[in-house]
């Protein structure tokens, strides 16, 4: 899911620091993504469950005064 694959994990019994930071990094970078292309979703098809809960403020809201 968002650009993640099994090839791309960390191998940890690897040595060779210079190329565990950079895959360490690639990685940073795909969260990243993943993490804004989540966002832009959230935006654009919010939960209904939120929708709810938004009324529910506004109608107790209004009661209180």
């Amino acid at each position: 899911m968002f650009g993640f694959h099994k090839k791309d994990r960390l191998d940890l019994n690897q040595h060779d620091f210079e190329k565990i930071t950079a895959q360490l990094r690639r990685d940073s970078r795909q969260m990243a993504k993943a993490q804004k292309q989540f966002r832009k979703l959230v935006k654009v098809y919010p939960s209904s469950n939120t929708q709810k809960a938004k009324k529910e403020d506004h109608s107790s809201e209004n009661k209180s005064e």
